[in-house]
């Protein structure tokens, strides 16, 4: 007769029965079917890029700058050279990794007889960014390693060894995606506070704090070069910083999402005071949520509405109901004190839950269908694609004649030129010239085109790929041997994405191009600039001759000037808006003597440099340029010299400017 003492309760076997359920969805789930894609790519050149350049003559900090660095190319693998193999590989040790991971999580939900409802959720909030816009491969990257240090709650073996591949995946973060670091300074963060507060864990925080010099060795072990490091730093910085300030103002965020953001931030802080209040080593552990997802807070309200940012808070919050530490708000005789406000932030987590189920439920076949049955196909799809693209674009033919064998720097974004190997072709530091959102940025494409600047490619890396003794190493030794100098030619579009007119966004870059170089050729979507004979080499000095603030009113040019430029600053109310929101658009209309009204979009940061008034000749008409035959407009205005006379320029948005901006100041320029 079976002895029922020994018997396992139904309701444990079903409890059981369910987690194991539970975690197989989320391996199935997180097979990285979409290894070779990233965010919602709209733009691919930049992400061929990415996997063109990892070779000597482009060092990431020193002459090329962008939010991802070296290991970029992981996040958008396409096939050139040994990408996809090695971007293969690297995914399934990360999903190993993980794998081993959740089967820990596994035998901690069972040991610790976390309810189901937790993990439930957990699966839910991780399967539901797979359906949204955004990075979800650097987002799964990001969750394993917040989660590895989630894990390493005992000051074992396993919880050190937890805590150290948690510290060398975010070294190896901060090679791949910058704008990921701030995971890494959070995590230091919370070093420090438990070294402060939560003495008997400083074995554990003294792991933790590891990862900050894990990051800088993983720079210096790819470029040693301290100085370089803080320009990648920097870079990566500005770019981002400037994403969010100017980037953004393509798209108007819905109102509910941006409540709803907020919303939830409040959510987060009054759970984080609760935690404090009632156990602080649950406080230490909820913390490293606060930075990554502020940025995700930062992104999604600006460019898509809110839903990036939901994808952060469900990436984040997975992790937290997965190793059950939410489990108390669904048992509040367990911490009574949280029982009210404490509640709120899963009042609006199950908020995103109830908003996003009916969708989400019709979305789980076919994200497990592409986890499984539609990978080999995604892969072979995302192959031929990136072999198609790889084959880049190829230089006019009537162009190739003129350049003979000379440089040829790409302005401002068209990168798939860079597969065309019969040409040299050379990227700028700011590799998308409409990426360069400060004048910090500005300058460094302005040095490249005027003396070289840190544009070139490197002498060392020239002198190490000719000392190869093969036709690669032939072709590096040919990119080093311009080393320090300028391009011959420039070939130059007139815009970038979204209808973005670098002539006003970027006025040094094009300044520099124009002062140095002189149009040979063009077609109705691209012209070709030669360096001048004897150009200087040097920026070429002006001289302000007019200046004075504007009132509302459109504003005279004096009839000597060549140049504008605007000084701008931000008002208390423009920082706040910028800060946790983003700062407004700014734009100019040129009034010129026929009657016409052109302009476009300035930078605010980017246009205290002098802008060439008479050359924006892009109108307000919503269609490309090439469109507008602006390129061939151009054209004429730099061979024959302006047709037309700007003679006063005004702002849009006038209210709002006033609102946001304050001492908006006019100067006017000549040579």
């Amino acid at each position: 007769m079976k002895d029922s003492s020994k018997a396992i309760p139904d309701g444990d076997k079903f409890r059981s029965r369910a987690i194991n359920a539970i975690v197989a969805l989320f391996l199935i789930a997180s097979i990285p079917g979409a290894f070779a894609g990233s965010g919602n790519e709209f733009d691919e050149r930049w992400m061929y890029l990415l996997n063109f350049v990892r070779k000597d003559e482009y060092i990431f900090g020193k002459n090329i700058f962008f939010t991802y660095g070296p290991l970029g190319f992981l996040t958008c693998v396409r096939a050139v050279k040994d990408s996809l193999f090695v971007g293969l590989a690297w995914w399934l040790a990360i999903y190993a990794a993980f794998v081993y991971l959740m089967m820990q999580v596994r035998r901690i939900l069972l040991d610790r007889k976390v309810r189901v409802l937790c993990p439930a959720v957990a699966l839910f909030l991780f399967l539901l960014p797979q359906k949204m816009v955004g990075d979800v491969l650097v987002s799964f990257y990001v969750w394993l390693a917040v989660a590895l240090l989630v894990a390493c709650d005992k000051e074992d073996r396993r919880g050190i060894l937890y805590a150290v591949i948690a510290d060398i995946l975010l070294a190896l973060l901060f090679l791949w995606k910058m704008s990921s670091f701030t995971s890494s300074f959070a995590v230091c963060f919370v070093s420090a506070f438990i070294l402060l507060f939560i003495r008997k864990e400083w074995k554990k925080a003294l792991l933790l704090s590891l990862s900050l010099p894990a990051v800088i060795c993983a720079y210096l072990i790819y470029n040693p070069s301290v100085s370089d490091f803080l320009c990648y730093c920097r870079a990566a910085v500005e770019i981002s910083g400037g994403y969010n300030a100017v980037m953004g103002n393509v798209m108007t965020p819905d109102s509910f999402s941006a409540f709803f953001v907020v919303f939830g931030v409040a959510a987060g802080l009054i759970l984080a005071l609760c935690l404090w209040n009632t156990d602080k080593k649950s406080f230490a552990i909820f913390v490293p949520l606060f930075v990554p997802l502020f940025f995700y807070y930062k992104y999604g309200i600006v460019r898509q509405g809110g839903f990036a940012f939901y994808q952060g808070v469900c990436m984040s919050f997975s992790i937290f109901f997965l190793f059950g530490l939410f489990d108390f708000l669904f048992s509040p005789s367990v911490q009574p004190k949280l029982h009210g406000w404490g509640k709120l932030s899963l009042v609006y987590v199950l908020a995103l839950c109830v908003l996003e189920f009916p969708s989400f439920l019709s979305s789980i076949p076919q994200v497990l269908k592409d986890s499984t049955l539609g990978l080999p196909s995604q892969i072979i799809d995302r192959y031929l694609i990136s072999v198609r693209n790889g084959a880049g674009k190829t230089l006019n033919p009537a162009f190739k004649e003129i350049v003979n064998g000379g440089s040829v720097a790409i302005f401002p974004d068209e990168l798939f030129y860079l597969a065309d190997g019969s040409t040299k072709f050379r990227a700028m530091p700011i590799i998308q010239n409409y990426t360069a959102y400060t004048a910090w940025l500005d300058e460094k494409n302005a040095a490249f085109f005027t003396d070289g600047g840190t544009g070139a490619a490197g002498t060392l890396a020239g002198a190490t790929s000719a000392t190869a003794g093969t036709a690669g190493g032939a072709t590096g030794a040919t990119a080093g041997a311009v080393a320090g100098a300028p391009p011959d030619f420039v070939l130059f579009g007139l815009e970038g994405i979204d209808m973005r007119l670098p002539l006003a966004e970027t006025p040094a870059t094009y300044s520099a191009i124009r002062e140095n170089y002189e149009l040979v050729a063009g077609t109705d979507t691209e012209l070709l600039f030669k360096r001048k004979d004897g150009a200087p080499g040097r920026k070429h000095e002006k001289r302000e001759i007019v200046r004075g603030p504007w009132s509302g009113n459109a504003i005279d040019r004096p009839s000597n000037a060549r140049y504008m430029s605007i000084d701008m600053k931000l008002s208390l109310l423009g920082k706040l808006a910028e800060f946790f929101w983003k700062s407004l658009p700014v734009f100019i209309d040129i009034e010129f003597d026929d009657g016409s009204v052109n302009g476009g979009r300035i930078v605010p940061r980017t246009a205290t440099n002098p802008i060439a008034v008479d050359e924006l000749v892009v109108p307000y008409s919503g269609v490309h340029p090439r469109e507008d035959g602006a390129t061939v407009e151009l054209a004429k205005v730099i061979s024959q010299g302006p047709g037309k006379r700007a003679v006063s320029v005004d702002f849009r948005m006038k209210g709002l400017l006033r609102l946001y901006y304050k001492d908006i100041t006019v100067c006017w320029w000549t040579d």
